[in-house]
């Protein structure tokens, strides 16, 4: 026997019903325009497993317009039994702690009655649009958002529509949303106490963050860099390999005494470019990593760097996630949580 496989169509119309049956939607879908976007698929896609719905009786509408849901008390949830977690990525390229953390959280949700479900929106941590947003919202309509490595414009977007969320990561300054952090200024002061210890000039340290300049971005260089050079010795790097990578020569150029990179990734360029040069490490220059990877721990050399215990961020995550859908996490609240140093080989006195 010949099996067929499915069309996009029956794909797009299984996976719609499965969300008009969780209660995702009010009376009425969005646009064909705006499922399009959210689910990534072609209009005439949509607008085929649309009728494709309205053939089994579950919507009416007419051609390319909003359907409304014929509504069924008995096949309907509510959306309060869904929690979002919103990211760039796709659950499988999320980053190691992440990655671990997300599994433990969906079991910890489902214990109480909660379901995890991971949300992937294109470039999310460059911007996206207030329209799109507004589709999403509209798409899933969950209890509440976790919001993960998402832009400081869409951050905003959410504060702005009063929405329950909590940032994961870093959040613009002035900006009132719960976040968990790492506790990256705290790091900062550890680090400046080895750094004395060894002799290390502040004046000749070099921080390297992502180019979007974030709260503990700003934290972070205010504790480690002193005021007179902290404009000329802080470095946004881009996400373009190539201009990164011309933008840590150009950091080299300068024979830093110390570079500290805000992310992991950051710490594994530098490396690149080091070898590239013939740089040492130590010797020439010191490295040391303000985020851990598991990349890290097997380079040779193995970076200096801070890390975060697991179970520490899980249950910084959980018990603000549980107040936040209770209610209680007010905009400013959330937790830093305090890293430890892993000493590596990529730390040691000035030649």
């Amino acid at each position: 026997m010949t099996l067929r496989r499915p069309t996009l169509a029956s794909v797009a119309a299984a996976q719609i019903r499965a969300s008009i049956e969780g209660g995702e939607w009010g009376d009425r879908l969005p646009g064909g325009r705006e499922l399009a976007k959210v689910l990534g698929i072609s209009r005439p896609v949509v607008y085929q497993a649309l009728k494709e719905l309205e053939a089994t009786g579950l919507l009416v509408g007419s051609a390319k317009s909003a359907r409304a849901v014929r509504r069924s008390d008995a096949a309907f949830r509510p959306a309060t039994t869904k929690v979002v977690f919103l990211s760039p990525y796709h659950v499988e390229e999320l980053e190691e702690l992440p990655a671990r953390l997300a599994p433990r959280l969906g079991r910890e949700l489902a214990d109480d009655g909660l379901r995890l479900e991971f949300v992937r929106l294109n470039r999310v941590d460059r911007g996206a649009s207030p329209r799109s947003l507004a589709g999403l919202r509209r798409l899933h309509n969950p209890r509440a958002w976790v919001l993960y490595r998402c832009s400081p414009d869409v951050q905003q977007w959410f504060a702005e529509q009063r929405l329950p969320c909590l940032v994961i990561g870093s959040r613009p300054e002035g900006l009132s949303l719960p976040r968990i952090d790492v506790d990256y200024a705290a790091a900062a002061r550890h680090l400046l106490g080895r750094m004395g210890a060894l002799g290390i000039p502040a004046a000749r340290t070099l921080l390297l963050t992502p180019a979007e300049r974030l709260a503990g971005h700003v934290l972070t260089a205010e504790s480690l860099l002193p005021t007179d050079v902290r404009d000329s010795n802080l470095v946004g790097l881009e996400q373009d390999p190539d201009v990164m990578a011309r933008q840590i020569d150009a950091a080299l150029d300068r024979r830093p005494a110390l570079v500290v990179t805000q992310r992991a990734l950051h710490a594994k360029a530098v490396i690149a470019r080091m070898w590239a040069r013939g740089l040492r490490c130590p010797g020439d220059l010191s490295l040391v990593s303000l985020q851990d990877s598991a990349g890290l721990a097997v380079l040779r050399p193995s970076i200096s760097r801070y890390t975060v215990k697991q179970a520490a961020m899980f249950s910084a995550v959980t018990r603000s996630l549980g107040q936040l859908l209770k209610g209680n996490l007010g905009p400013n609240s959330g937790k830093l949580v305090l890293p430890e140093f892993v000493a590596g080989d990529t730390l040691g006195a000035p030649a």
